[in-house]
């Protein structure tokens, strides 16, 4: 899919002289591009459409007529039974799209041959984001909006007992704070991964401000003894250590109080850090609409969470049948809802081999549209419609889906991320860079998938040895775009055993994975660019690691 840069207007029918001589001038534009420079019947087929077009005889361009005077078929040319206008159509609209994902992407004006037909339009553009570009670009803050609002840095709680599995808990509880506070824009929530605890050693909150950018720290600590557990929490200033607020919390670990515990911890810091903006004592509770206060759905959207963007397929099977099962008991877990529609897109976009693309899609459509209907305001299920939308190749709707999303939660970290590799596969530079740095910005040792959007730019425009150099190791967790972008760095660099090695070692038994792996890479809607800098590098290690199968049933 090509990349839109800029708005469009179409060209009215009467076109002024001034417009047919810009026009002229992108034909030549083009022409001199290597994509069609050494084709001569290409260059040939384009130029005369455009000078059909701009003479105002679009109408005559028929695939009769194309034959005789573009291809030099005799009188008696049927175009039914002899293909070739169609087929040199075809390559030729691949071609266009190709110079304006490339070359053309900021050319002033736009020609293309629409599906169909032959005569080609032309669209002059101005200067201005494209309209789903701006309304997202709109949503992501700048860094200088983004220095108004108090930056929070949430640290991992502490498990200070001798109850192992606490750990779980710590984290899990951890991740449902930084959920509840992402929703409120007075508020920049810097979520710092459980690498970081608020007692080790050498730990500064000085150095927590600078490094994050945060005005302020949560962090405590959780003892556990039994059913019984106490949770300490601190406010501090993190410029001067400072202790702002401090609260224990007594509770019994019983279902019914889980969340309540997490509102509790909430409350308190949102009441303190949105003081300045008129929001004391309010909290926000559509986090919670639709969702249940049971221990099984609280570990089912931490497995999720913790799943990421590297399942395997057993991983996803397993965790879709538990949520599906909560949904059926309770029918108004939006998110769950939400969490079955994104487990049945990761089936066929993110394991290998892929699930049935159709009926993931459609599955995953279905339930996301569920989860927005027990609960209009669950940004998650919007997030699940935009991937549905999005893999099936509806981009414009997926663009309103991502819209929806962001104006609901702009600052949750991970679908921000998901969004920029998104829109790095499509070749939106500008949108898929300021998403990276967004999400960033709200996360402390991001997960390694979050280079994915940044390492597609880099394969589109051929820095293969920066990719291969910045993606150490792959293993069987790594998220599979990684895989992707690392085989196609290591064929055009030609370390092909290198990357048959990989292969073997994280194939799983399943002897046809790079195949399952390219499959599945079409699900990705990659700008041509991009998609032909992949299978470039792809071909040789499927010819190599087709080879190593012949050898060795021949050995057998």
């Amino acid at each position: 899919m090509a990349k839109k840069s800029a708005a469009t207007k179409a060209v009215a029918p009467v076109m002024s002289e001034d417009d047919k001589q810009a026009v002229l001038a992108q034909l030549e534009r083009i022409l001199a591009d290597r994509l069609f420079s050494e084709t001569t019947r290409m260059k040939r087929f384009l130029r005369y459409v455009t000078l059909e077009a701009l003479a105002g005889r679009a109408s005559r361009l028929k695939g009769y007529t194309i034959g005789l005077e573009v291809f030099d078929r005799p009188e008696d040319f049927d175009p039914q039974g002899d293909t070739i206008v169609r087929v040199q159509a075809g390559q030729l609209r691949r071609r266009l799209d190709l110079y304006y994902s490339g070359a053309g992407q900021d050319d002033p004006i736009r020609l293309t041959i629409p599906k169909g037909r032959y005569a080609p339009s032309f669209e002059f553009r101005n200067n201005t984001p494209e309209p789903e570009t701006a309304k997202i670009l709109q949503l992501i803050e700048s860094p200088k909006a983004r220095k108004l609002r108090p930056g929070l840095a949430v640290i991992t709680l502490d498990n200070l007992s001798e109850v192992k599995d606490t750990d779980f808990f710590a984290e899990g509880l951890t991740a449902e704070i930084v959920s509840a506070l992402v929703q409120f824009r007075h508020i920049r929530v810097v979520a710092i991964r459980p690498t970081v605890s608020s007692t080790s050693k050498g730990i500064s909150t000085k150095d927590v401000a600078e490094k994050y950018d945060a005005d302020f720290i949560l962090s405590g600590s959780i003892r556990r003894a039994g059913d019984l557990f106490r949770v300490v929490v601190n406010l501090i200033v993190a410029e001067t250590g400072q202790v702002l607020f401090g609260q224990t919390f007594d509770r019994t670990y019983t279902a019914d109080h889980v969340f309540d515990l997490q509102e509790s911890i909430a409350s308190h810091v949102v009441a303190l850090i949105a003081a300045p903006f008129g929001q004391i004592n309010r909290f926000n509770r559509r986090a919670y609409a639709g969702r249940r206060n049971s221990v099984p759905a609280y570990e089912a959207v931490l497995r999720f969470y913790d799943m990421g963007m590297s399942p395997n397929l057993e991983q996803a099977k397993q965790l879709l049948e538990d949520v599906r099962q909560l949904t059926e008991e309770y029918d108004n877990f939006s998110t769950g809802y939400a969490i079955r529609a994104l487990l049945h897109v990761y089936l066929c976009t993110q394991c290998v081999p892929h699930g049935d693309r159709r009926i993931n899609l459609d599955a995953a459509l279905s339930l996301a549209s569920q989860a927005t209907q027990v609960d209009p305001q669950n940004a998650l299920g919007y997030f699940a419609r935009f991937q549905a939308l999005y893999h099936d190749g509806e981009i414009d709707k997926a663009d309103r889906m991502a819209e929806r999303t962001l104006a609901l939660n702009p600052n949750d970290y991970l679908i921000l991320a998901y969004f920029a590799v998104t829109e790095a596969f499509l070749g939106r530079i500008d949108t898929s860079k300021a998403l990276s740095e967004s999400a960033r910005n709200l996360v402390g040792n991001p997960p390694p998938w979050f280079d994915i959007a940044p390492l597609a730019l880099k394969v589109a425009q051929g820095e293969f040895d920066y990719v291969d150099d910045a993606i150490d190791s792959i293993d069987q967790d790594t998220a599979l775009g990684l895989l992707f972008l690392k085989l196609a760095a290591l064929g055009h660099l030609g370390k092909i055993e290198e990357a048959c090695e990989l292969l073997d070692r994280i194939s799983k038994g399943d002897p046809d994975y790079l195949r399952h792996a390219l499959e599945t890479f079409e699900f990705w809607q990659a700008s041509p660019h991009l998609d032909a800098a992949a299978r470039a590098g792809s071909a040789p290690i499927v010819s190599a690691m087709e080879e190593r199968r012949r050898k060795g049933q021949s050995k057998a």
